[in-house]
Formats: structure tokens, C-alpha cells, sequence
């Protein structure tokens, strides 16, 4: 197909049908497919405004940019629903109980949600060698609470019952 060696209409139109194909790759159901083309419609709107962090290069992060990366948190969040989801139904019932606060989160879950996504953000920080947080984070039991804080929210949020490793579906 070329990659993306002949001009950023065949590289859009490449990202897109290879998001499209691993979609029909994980199974075959209309989930997997809007699952699959969402991820290329936000990997063709990285490429086509200039966003993407080229070459593996993690340059420092700076306060400007949280929201975006709040945001693409969110946008790749909701779109594994559509990969869990037995069908649009059911998809379309979790965005309802998520968008009308009918989910009814207890405030302890939703203080937990808070320290664990700003567990996640300081341990991205760490990984960028951020000079200020490097000092933070270099006691051993600073670095120990942000792990256990996390492997605490796995633990709380696995709700207590097991479930099969999605893969064993396919």
C-alpha cells in the first residue's frame, strides 16, 4: 500500500484500513469494526495536525499540554467499550449510564479514580526524568505508595469476581 511514502492522503487512507483490519482481526462484529476505525480516525488526526512524538522520543511534558492528553485519555477510554461490548446495545448502555450519572459512583471511587489516574500521571512524569519529580520520587517508599496505590485500584475495581481473559473468546 506504500506506508507512508506517497503523500498524506494514502498514508490517512493506509492508517485507517489497517486499524479497520486489526478491527475484523480481534473478531467479526460491527464492534470491533467502529473499535478498529476509531483508532484510525484519531491516528489520522494525530498525523494530520502535527501531534505525534516521532522516533520513540518523549519529550518533557508541560502543564499546556495535560488537557490534550487528559482528553486522548478519554477519546481511547470510551473506545473500549465498543471492544468489550457484546453488541451496540450494550455499548450504547454503558455511554448512557457514563453521560447521565446514572452510573452512581460512590465518592470513595471516585477519590480512588482521582489518586490512581494522579498515581499514573506522576509515574509518566518519572519516565520523562522530570527534575523536580525525580527528587519526589527517589525515596523508595514514595515510589512503593504509588505502586500500591495502584495495585489497590485493580484489586477494588476487579469487583471481587473472576473474569476470563478477553482473549480466550477468540
Amino acid at each position: 500500500m506504500g506506508g507512508n511514502r506517497n503523500g498524506a492522503l494514502s498514508t490517512y487512507r493506509n492508517l485507517m484500513l489497517t486499524m479497520l483490519i486489526g478491527g475484523l482481526w480481534h473478531g467479526a462484529s460491527w464492534t470491533f469494526v467502529v473499535w478498529g476505525g476509531l483508532h484510525g480516525l484519531y491516528l489520522v488526526a494525530e498525523r494530520a495536525i502535527g501531534v505525534s512524538e516521532h522516533r520513540g522520543v518523549r519529550p518533557p511534558i508541560r502543564a499546556g499540554q495535560l488537557p490534550s492528553k487528559l482528553f486522548t485519555f478519554a477519546l481511547v477510554s470510551m473506545t473500549w467499550v465498543f471492544f468489550r461490548a457484546d453488541d451496540f446495545g450494550q455499548a450504547m448502555d454503558v455511554f448512557r449510564s457514563l453521560f447521565s450519572g446514572s452510573g452512581g459512583l460512590p465518592i470513595e471511587d471516585v477519590i480512588l479514580v482521582g489518586v490512581i489516574a494522579l498515581e499514573v500521571l506522576l509515574m509518566d512524569l518519572y519516565a520523562r526524568r522530570q527534575p523536580a519529580l525525580m527528587k519526589v520520587l527517589q525515596y523508595p517508599v514514595v515510589e512503593g505508595f504509588a505502586y500500591g496505590m495502584l495495585a489497590v485500584g485493580v484489586i477494588v475495581w476487579s469487583g471481587g469476581g473472576g473474569a476470563q481473559f478477553i482473549y480466550f473468546q477468540f
